[in-house]
């Protein structure tokens, strides 16, 4: 069964926001960036979406930072709001499962905001994998954390 299309007395405050101007502008300039394309399955043909990472507070959807913002496809988008929630909890329980204490979590979200994610292409995966395996990204790791968290 198709969906019905919304009136625009029926949109949402954030859905208005997003027929705004400055919005179209800032997703044309964020599709222009990623080369039109999916940054999760690379798909060209589909609808595109622009997706925000995360949210700012009293901020516009159109006043946040370009490495906030990331093209995906219609599927690829829906998948990340509806499986967000799910693979965030699995994560800290699995943190939690294997001992970390809150501190530690905290050490590792503050390290993984020093990492610069355009350096990986954008690709966390690749982000993580080499801050993993890389003696030296370990290292930076260890000596901030003690830096930080002296015992």
């Amino acid at each position: 069964m198709a969906r019905r299309r919304q009136s625009k007395q029926e949109l949402t405050p954030y859905q208005k926001k997003l027929l705004d101007p400055r919005w179209q502008k800032k997703r044309l300039e964020i599709f222009q960036r990623d080369g039109w394309r999916c940054q999760s399955c690379g798909d060209t043909q589909s609808t595109l979406h622009v997706h925000h990472r995360w949210y700012e507070r009293d901020c516009q959807p159109w006043e946040h930072d370009p490495e906030a913002l990331v093209t995906l496809c219609a599927t690829c988008h829906q998948d990340e709001t509806e499986d967000r929630p799910y693979f965030e909890n699995y994560l800290l329980e699995t943190l939690r499962k294997i001992g970390f204490l809150a501190r530690e979590v905290s050490f590792i979200a503050y390290a993984f905001r020093r990492f610069n994610p355009s350096l990986f292409g954008g690709d966390m995966t690749l982000m993580l994998a080499w801050a993993i395996e890389t003696e030296s990204a370990m290292q930076q790791v260890g000596e901030q954390y003690i830096k930080h968290h002296p015992r």
